[in-house]
């Protein structure tokens, strides 16, 4: 184990359903057997 949350398989990067990832953004990750939420704050530009 890494001691910190690894998310693998989001759609980010060059194609055309993706996830925009603010750098510099606090989030908070939860994950459970059936799934995982991320939620964003504390960024200027998040709506």
């Amino acid at each position: 184990m890494t001691g910190i949350p690894i998310v693998t398989g989001l759609q980010f990067g060059h194609i055309d359903d993706l996830l925009t990832l603010p750098f510099g953004a606090s989030a908070h990750l939860s994950a459970t057997a059936q799934g995982f939420t991320l939620r964003m704050m504390d960024y200027p530009h998040l709506v």
